[in-house]
């Protein structure tokens, strides 16, 4: 019995010590006053440049990729060539998707078609409706030709990137 009081009293012993050495809770960083918004968190530190592959897995590429099942390889998307646009419109980034196509870059013609959709989901919809897919056409040409892409068909993606060029020209 006395063994058995001796370890309760060294257990409680030891929690009182440890309960006694919490360290302080951790307070958010609050810059000074006359900081910039845009310098450095303290002990920052710079960024690395990225290294250009990992195994198997690309991270810059000028193929397209990562669009459907067929064409997904990795759970990291690599990073797609910007398109060479001569506007900020729907048939702009069209014109280049059409343009990358028949240059055989695929990833530049990813990019432009994944922009061009963008644009093209841009509408106002009731809150309730905000998850509900768009049946717009212009928005299913371009989901049709990224699809066709995907597949590596490129006859079917430049006749459904002029579709949905002709469909952006005429709105």
């Amino acid at each position: 019995m006395r063994v058995l009081t001796l370890a309760a009293s060294g257990l409680l012993a030891g929690l009182a010590a440890a309960g006694a050495q919490e360290s302080p809770p951790l307070q958010p960083y609050v810059p000074p006053p006359s900081a910039s918004p845009l310098a450095p968190l303290p002990n920052a530190q710079p960024p690395q440049s990225a290294p250009q592959n990992l195994g198997d897995v690309r991270l810059n590429s000028d193929t397209a990729a990562n669009i459907s099942s067929h064409d997904t390889h990795s759970l990291i998307a690599p990073a797609l060539p910007a398109p060479v646009v001569s506007g900020t419109s729907v048939a702009a980034y069209l014109d280049a998707a059409q343009s990358a196509l028949a240059a055989g870059q695929t990833g530049a013609t990813q990019s432009a078609l994944e922009e061009a959709e963008t644009l093209a989901l841009t509408r106002s919809v009731p809150m309730s409706a905000a998850r509900d897919p768009s049946h717009a056409p212009l928005v299913l040409a371009i989901s049709a030709a990224r699809q066709a892409l995907s597949s590596g068909n490129r006859q079917d993606t430049a006749a459904h990137i002029t579709a949905a060029l002709s469909l952006a020209k005429s709105n």
